[in-house]
């Protein structure tokens, strides 16, 4: 069970190129969703204390993981939803990708099932996701 973080979830969106992302940002943003962008690693890493819903970490436009953002990345799982956007082949995925733990996948041009998950969790009466 992952709680609903404030008055609206958040999602985290790790990618050095968000304009490739501009259709999932607005329709999370039009679900009542807060998205919030990290550009760089370190940025993302201060984000994961906010415990959002759900990361998404674009493998094709990195921000740059080491070692230590990996392991505080996995260590956030149970308490948000990591999903790895890739734009259909995974084999270019460096290796400091390689002990990073994700929930699922997703292709950066099939993004709609993460939007829809993300709304649900912002309408959920619950609050939470199951």
């Amino acid at each position: 069970m992952i709680p609903m973080r404030g008055l609206a979830p958040e999602v985290l969106l790790m990618t050095t190129r968000p304009a490739v992302h501009a259709g999932l940002i607005r329709t999370l943003r039009g679900k009542g969703v807060r998205v919030h962008v990290a550009r760089q690693a370190e940025r993302g890493v201060e984000l994961l204390e906010a415990s959002p819903v759900m990361v998404l970490i674009d493998l094709a436009n990195r921000v740059g993981l080491d070692r230590v953002a990996v392991e505080r990345l996995n260590s956030s799982r149970g308490r948000s939803i990591l999903v790895a956007l890739h734009q259909g082949d995974l084999r270019d995925v460096g290796r400091e990708l390689e002990e990073l733990s994700v929930d699922g996948f997703c292709r950066t041009d099939r993004w709609q099932p993460i939007a829809g998950m993300a709304g649900l969790v912002a309408h959920a009466p619950s609050a939470a996701l199951h």
